[in-house]
């Protein structure tokens, strides 16, 4: 198996294609199951962003949006358990800015946040 070492990152390479011949095992990302938070998200377009999260059991889900205080709620629903992909709309995003995302969400038995940020591009 191949060592590779980048920066502070280190790791294994499972998976090397070479002249059309594979070697090793191809993973796919996973994601935990077990607790209501975002995946991933990211900017689609110039006022718009995707956010991919998972969740856990019925629960109010509130995403706010924005550059430290400017931030505001800028989806607000009701969702039952599973996996959701959502495009929601935002102000214009000004290039190499930092914005903020906050996912906020309440249900019967748990409660909590999950902050992240993005670069608009």
């Amino acid at each position: 198996m191949l060592y590779y070492e980048v920066g502070n990152v280190e790791g294994y390479i499972s998976y090397a294609k070479l002249k059309n011949i594979e070697y090793g095992k191809k993973f796919e990302r996973t994601y935990p199951k077990d607790k209501t938070g975002i995946w991933s998200f990211r900017q689609v377009s110039e006022n718009s962003i995707e956010v991919h999260f998972f969740v856990v059991e019925d629960s109010e889900i509130q995403i706010e949006f924005g550059q430290d205080e400017k931030s505001k709620a800028i989806f607000k629903k009701k969702m039952k358990q599973g996996e959701y992909k959502e495009i929601i709309k935002t102000d214009k995003l000004e290039p190499n800015e930092y914005y903020k995302i906050n996912f906020i969400y309440q249900s019967k038995n748990s409660s909590g946040n999950q902050t992240n940020g993005l670069i608009a591009k």
